[in-house]
């Protein structure tokens, strides 16, 4: 009973932590970002057809699935395309905790979408992140000032200088308007169909932008960059496998969860330990105020 009881928990945090490895794969690897992405998405394909044929073939999905279904294709192109030059940019401490916010403007956007508003609690737990980011940029530097509102004043002065903060805030707005996407296409279509036409769309959107731009030799792969692109494509694999069955386990808010709050804290780990990235007073407030304000944010 006990081992059922922590199957969910544990997939959820599996799949936090597989997504963790891929961010620090694919910041360290030697490779274009566009080539990046077109493995490491294109690795995905089988798992996603698999889950199709699983789910009750390819069925051709419905004519409203299209106008909601491109939106969504277009959204993850630019936020995955986004997404992996943020990371190139600035330490990965810094920038995976902004996706912190992705919970909480994804309520506003299924309030304008679906009509979903967020309740008192979760707008409660949204402020709750947004400060703790602030706590997270606040460190000044020396002879930056003092005062109640010198903090706030270091937040905005950081966030304006990290080059990839206005990259991942990006993101954020795209990534956030996926699930209302996603709930659209869903109703007129398999999940797993769903899943595939997506994934294998931005593949060849990503492949026919390689073509153009570079010719079909940079489609080849650099020696020393095939075996973590490799690892980086199997783990995207496992960890989208991971996330459906938490989701089947236990509520999807409690799934959402864990993934934020596991990646959030492992960033800081990771980014410690081996990218040799500062640990300061502010990163760990800042994470700690964050995992705070996100059970707010999920609650439902």
């Amino acid at each position: 009973m006990l081992t059922a009881a922590l199957l969910g928990p544990g997939a959820a945090l599996g799949c936090g932590l597989a997504y963790l490895a891929i961010d620090y794969l694919r910041k360290v690897v030697d490779a274009p970002p566009r080539q990046i992405l077109f493995v490491f998405i294109g690795l995905q394909i089988p798992v996603l057809a698999g889950w199709a044929w699983y789910s009750g073939g390819f069925g051709t999905p419905a004519s409203a699935y299209w106008l909601p279904g491109v939106a969504d294709i277009a959204a993850g192109m630019g936020a995955n395309v986004l997404y992996l030059l943020a990371l190139r940019r600035s330490p990965l401490s810094l920038m995976v905790p902004l996706l912190a916010l992705v919970p909480g403007v994804t309520l506003v956007f299924s309030g304008v979408m679906l009509g979903e508003w967020p309740s008192l609690m979760q707008t409660i737990g949204i402020v709750t992140v947004v400060a703790g980011l602030f706590v997270l940029y606040s460190a000044g530097e020396p002879g930056s000032g003092s005062g109640v509102l010198a903090p706030l004043a270091n937040a905005v002065r950081n966030l304006r200088r990290e080059p990839g903060a206005r990259l991942m805030m990006g993101v954020v707005v795209l990534w956030s308007t996926t699930p209302g996407f996603d709930k659209l296409c869903i109703a007129q279509s398999s999940v797993g169909m769903h899943g595939f036409i997506q994934v294998a769309a931005i593949t060849a959107l990503i492949g026919l932008w390689i073509a153009i731009l570079d010719g079909p030799r940079a489609f080849g792969v650099k020696p020393e960059a095939r075996r973590p692109l490799l690892l980086a494509g199997v783990l995207g694999g496992v960890g989208y496998v991971l996330q459906l069955a938490a989701y089947q386990l236990m509520l999807v808010a409690a799934v959402e969860l864990i993934r934020r709050v596991s990646g959030i804290l492992g960033a800081q780990v990771v980014g410690r330990f081996a990218l040799a990235e500062p640990m300061t007073p502010a990163k760990i407030a800042g994470v700690l105020i964050i995992a705070a304000g996100l059970p707010l944010v999920l609650w439902n």
